[in-house]
């Protein structure tokens, strides 16, 4: 019960930050992608903030798991919510090859611009290329810079220690709820 008030109370006070959106309480992903979107508006500042009201669409990957040893390897799994509704679940995998060791947990959030990008997000033909970095266990975040055309991506370390200087891609999957 307690845990209920609390988790109704948070909806209320988060719900300024997300617009018309609010996470089905009854959905694992959509409650984990709104405590990993607040946490990301937190630590990301005016910057976000600026970007997320500029945003039509987001993304929300709650855990990205990455681990990496020449090659490297992330997968997650995440949520689409366009013009504050929910539209569907995503799967994000990404492949690289070059320096990196280690193994990291990130919460991600991608921002969309304009619907046309959305559109070429949710049919898989949107990738991006990973950057050199060095994430440490102590939870920071990571903005890939301002809308490149059209996209904004911002990383929050969760746990783990990666390096990296390695290049690859991102692929995306975009699931239709049942």
């Amino acid at each position: 019960m307690t845990v209920r008030l609390a988790f109704a109370a948070w909806i209320l006070l988060a719900a300024p930050a997300f617009a018309d959106w609010q996470p089905d309480a009854g959905d694992d992903l959509q409650t984990a992608s709104s405590a990993a979107l607040i946490e990301l508006r937190e630590a990301g500042g005016d910057e976000f903030e600026t970007m997320f009201d500029e945003a039509i669409a987001f993304a929300v990957f709650p855990r990205l798991v990455r681990t990496g040893v020449l090659f490297g390897w992330a997968s997650g799994r995440g949520i689409l919510v366009v013009n504050g509704k929910f539209v569907g679940y995503v799967r994000q995998r990404r492949f690289s090859l070059g320096a990196q060791v280690g193994r990291q947990t990130q919460g991600q959030v991608i921002l969309f611009r304009d619907r046309e990008t959305v559109e070429l997000f949710k049919a898989g033909g949107l990738e991006f290329t990973p950057q050199a970095s060095v994430h440490a266990r102590k939870p920071r975040r990571a903005a890939d810079g301002s809308f490149r055309p059209s996209v904004a991506v911002f990383s929050l370390s969760q746990k783990g220690l990666m390096a990296e200087a390695a290049i690859g891609a991102t692929a995306f999957k975009f699931i239709e709820p049942e």
